[in-house]
């Protein structure tokens, strides 16, 4: 299994999501406001999606009265948000098949390049 890192994604842009500073996080976000895209990185299921937003949506989710629920979560609920799921999945399976750790951060890049 390939073990994407805090370090490994930081010079594309991507933040880890958790609480703590942290060498490692199970997600990775990457906003592109222009496209109004949000990409998500799971590092331990593997897999790349995105959410693409309206601008009202988008405008919402900057007013932090959107969550956007990455692929293999759920809401908690008792929140007044208002909840997005099901992302565009870009890359599910295990990271191997891509080849090794450099490949998948090109992979990555050359998927949010593109976008």
């Amino acid at each position: 299994m390939i073990r994407i890192n805090t370090k490994d994604l930081e010079p594309l842009g991507f933040k880890g999501l958790g609480l703590m500073a942290s060498s490692w996080h199970h997600h990775y976000y990457l906003e592109l406001p222009k496209k109004r895209k949000i990409y998500i990185v799971d590092s331990l299921d593997q897999s790349i999606s995105h959410f693409k937003l309206t601008p009202k949506e988008y405008q919402q989710y900057k007013q932090d009265r959107v969550s956007l629920i990455p692929l293999g979560c759920c809401s908690a609920g008792g929140s007044d948000r208002i909840l997005k799921e099901n992302p565009t999945l870009d890359f599910e399976g295990d990271f191997e098949q891509l080849g090794r750790k450099r490949d998948v951060i090109k992979y990555i890049k050359d998927i949010v390049d593109n976008a």
